[in-house]
């Protein structure tokens, strides 16, 4: 199993408030067969690297999807995170599925946000 942190980053919701986050994943190899010949040798920093620009887009597209109030609220019910963090999770997949890669994600969740008005 793999952890990282991925990047603080700035992106645009769909109601235009800045919104900086940072998400962790786990992802493990979850096919050598494909891993091994797709990251020379089975480079485990070339496949993050790989694996964060992938992450970097979905979070990208997800979040822009989505209002501030979905991230930031003080009605807990109103709050998405759960279901923006599947969201996320679920297009990296099928990205790295698409690609061939032969990794799988584990877990994924925001680790940091803060907003900034547009």
């Amino acid at each position: 199993m793999q952890n990282f942190n991925d990047k603080f980053s700035e992106n645009l919701t769909a109601d235009n408030n800045n919104l900086l986050t940072s998400v962790y994943v786990g992802w493990k190899i979850s096919d050598a067969k494909s891993f091994f010949p797709k990251f020379a040798g089975g480079s485990v920093p070339a496949a993050q690297r790989m694996l964060e620009s992938t992450l970097r887009s979905a979070k990208s597209a997800v979040i822009t999807h989505h209002t501030l109030s979905e991230f930031v609220n003080a009605n807990p019910q109103d709050l998405q995170f759960d279901a923006i963090e599947k969201e996320i999770e679920q297009a990296v997949q099928a990205q790295l599925q698409t690609n061939g890669c032969g990794m799988e994600i584990e877990f994924l969740g925001f680790k940091k946000s803060a907003c900034r008005k547009a």
